[in-house]
Order: C-alpha cells, then sequence, then structure tokens
C-alpha cells in the first residue's frame, strides 16, 4: 500500500514536472519571439509553394546564424500561395537583394525555419522588399505520390521556369502581365502556324524567332543573376556578361523545339488574377500534350522601369532558375566559373543542352 501510494506520487510528480517543462519552453520561444520583435528590425516578405509547418516566431538564418524571426504567416487567394513575412535584426542591413528563401527542418524531428542563401546583387534588402527566389518545404507524401505517377507513366516530370518580385507600384509602361504573355504567344504560335515545315527544318531561324518575340520581353540579366547566387557578386563584368549569353542561348534551345508542337488550340491562357498595384506577377496557362495531357505552364513576371519582363517559367511546378540554378551552383563550385561558361558556350555553338527539362509537349 504504501509503495504504491508511494508510486503514484513519483508518477504524478514526473507528469507534473514534464507539464512546467513544455510550459518553460513555450513561454522561452515566445518570449524569444516578443523580445526580438522589440529590437530595431525591417520586415521582408516571401512567397511559397508550401510552407509545411512553420509557424510565427520561428527562426530566420543565415549560415547557421539567427537573423530575425517569421512576423506573420497569410494565405494569397490569388496566387494560392503562403505568404511570409520575415522581421530582420537591422543589424543585418547588407543581405543582398537577390538572396533567396529556403524552408528547413530543424533535426529530424525539429520545427521548421526558414533559411536565407545570399545572392550577388550590389544593393540589399531593404524594409518592404520581396524575396523572389523561394524553395518550399519538403513534403514527403508528395515525393513519394510524384515517384509513384513516374513510374506508372514511365517517365519522369518536365522541368522549367517561375517565381517574382520588386517595387513600385507606379504606372508601368507597355503592357500588363496577361496582355504581355497573351500578345507574344499569339505572334509566335501565328507565325509557326504559317511556317513550321521552315522552322522544323532550320533550327536557327526557329532561334531568331524565339529571340526577336521573347528576347525583348524576357529580363535576361535578372535571370541569369538569380542563378548564379553569391558567385554574381566575384564575377568579373566579362564573364557575367558571357554567362547572360550563354544562359539565355540555352533557354532558347532547350525550348525552342517544344514551341514546334504548339498551336493555337493547344495553348489556354488562364484567366489573370493580379492586383494592378503589384510588383510581381504570374500568368497562368495551359498547354495540351498530344496525349490530351494538360500541363500548366507558368510565367513569372516583374515590374520594371520599362515595363513588365518575365524572368522565369514553371512547368508542371518546375521553375527553370531553380533548377538551373542548383545545377550551376554545383558545377561551379567544382569546377570554376571560367568552365562552365566555356561548357555552356561549346553547347550552344553545337546545338547541344545546357539546362536542365524535357520538353512539355511529349
Amino acid at each position: 500500500m504504501g509503495k504504491s501510494r508511494a508510486l503514484n506520487l513519483g508518477t504524478g510528480s514526473f507528469v507534473l514536472l514534464g507539464f512546467a517543462a513544455l510550459f518553460f519552453l513555450t513561454t522561452q520561444t515566445t518570449s524569444r519571439g516578443l523580445s526580438f520583435a522589440s529590437q530595431p528590425h525591417y520586415d521582408v516578405t516571401a512567397k511559397f509553394d508550401n510552407i509545411g509547418d512553420l509557424k510565427v516566431g520561428a527562426p530566420v538564418s543565415i549560415a547557421g546564424v539567427e537573423v530575425g524571426r517569421v512576423a506573420k504567416i497569410s494565405f494569397d487567394s490569388r496566387e494560392f500561395k503562403a505568404v511570409v513575412v520575415m522581421s530582420l535584426n537591422s543589424r543585418y542591413n547588407q543581405i543582398p537583394a537577390d538572396s533567396d528563401a529556403s524552408i528547413y527542418t530543424q533535426g529530424l524531428l525539429g520545427g521548421k525555419y526558414v533559411g536565407l542563401a545570399p545572392g550577388g546583387a550590389d544593393t540589399y534588402l531593404k524594409d518592404k522588399d520581396h524575396i523572389d527566389v523561394t524553395f518550399s518545404a519538403f513534403v514527403l507524401e508528395n515525393l513519394i505520390g510524384q515517384l509513384a505517377a513516374n513510374f506508372i507513366k514511365g517517365k519522369s516530370d518536365a522541368p522549367t521556369p517561375a517565381a517574382a518580385a520588386a517595387d513600385a507600384p507606379e504606372p508601368t509602361p507597355g503592357p500588363g502581365p496577361e496582355e504581355l504573355v497573351q500578345t507574344s504567344a499569339r505572334r509566335m504560335l501565328t507565325e509557326l502556324d504559317a511556317n513550321r515545315p521552315i522552322y522544323a527544318k532550320d533550327p536557327a531561324k526557329l532561334d531568331a524567332l524565339v529571340a526577336n518575340v521573347l528576347l525583348p520581353n524576357f529580363d535576361s540579366e535578372y535571370a541569369a543573376r538569380l542563378v548564379l547566387g553569391q558567385i554574381w557578386r566575384t564575377a568579373t563584368p566579362e564573364q557575367r556578361k558571357r554567362f547572360v549569353d550563354a544562359f539565355y542561348h540555352s533557354l532558347l534551345r532547350n525550348y525552342g523545339e517544344a514551341l514546334l508542337d504548339f498551336t493555337a488550340d493547344r495553348l489556354v491562357i488562364l484567366p489573370y488574377k493580379g492586383d494592378p498595384g503589384d510588383t510581381a506577377a504570374t500568368v497562368r496557362t495551359e498547354v495540351k500534350k498530344s496525349s490530351g495531357e494538360k500541363v500548366p505552364v507558368n510565367f513569372t513576371l516583374r515590374r520594371t522601369d520599362t515595363g513588365w519582363k518575365a524572368w522565369d517559367v514553371v512547368i508542371s511546378g518546375v521553375s527553370y532558375v531553380k533548377s538551373f540554378r542548383t545545377d550551376i551552383g554545383t558545377e561551379v563550385q567544382q569546377k570554376g566559373l571560367d568552365e562552365v561558361i566555356q561548357r555552356l558556350e561549346t553547347e550552344e555553338a553545337g546545338g547541344g543542352k545546357g539546362a536542365p527539362g524535357k520538353s512539355v509537349t511529349g
């Protein structure tokens, strides 16, 4: 009887201590977030396709060093994305404006946090800025679903470009995002429909057509800078120019041939839901493959002083810029920037493939 009472008391004390510890940790986490909010800080925003169980108050870090906290999480009902506002400590006021944001997990079973990877821009993030390139939380169920679908179909999904940002709600010269994509697509498809056999035989003419229609509306330097990230900062002006040219031509080479299978009735531009005051936009389209399958192809644009410019394309959820950035970053670390540029230029001259992705048309 005495032993039983002592055991019950011990168990009860253990449970109480457990609750006390949990309460302590909760108050500590909350107080850390509150104490950070009271310090001088500036807010930046990023949009993610999926944030997992990221919570307000979660850390924001660079190279493992905490530089801020997640201040607010909301949902963008137009783009169907999670909007994360991060409060960054004012001491860290030289974070490059083209840095990217990723959602990671602390340890095997830890909570989510936001990691920033510095870019290569000479300008820095400031209050109310928007981070363009984001990498969503890893979702195991999605990966398993993709692998299962690929296994059943016997083929893998195709990559390509997507994203957004900038700051200046003043009237923008030129057409709006939807009109820009629609006009460019119509020009391209009309010309292809009229001279498809010629372009099928002569890749150089196809490249010239894409360059004529796409180049004026595509922010090649901005996209290339995002791809290189921090490497852009140390690259020489000559290296930057060569990389921008090689990167742009790889885009033409990888997706130019896919246009040969596009006809006016196979491309549908979905209704645009953006706000006229936005500085970033996503125009959603659908392309019907030969099999009848509909493939989402989304164009990401940013507002510039000369008008709206596209800088990324996302096919079936895979971003061209993000895919290229991952591959190029690893290769540059292993071989150096000059060798990577040389490879891209060689492939351009020989007509090889220098970018990730496959044809969307199938």
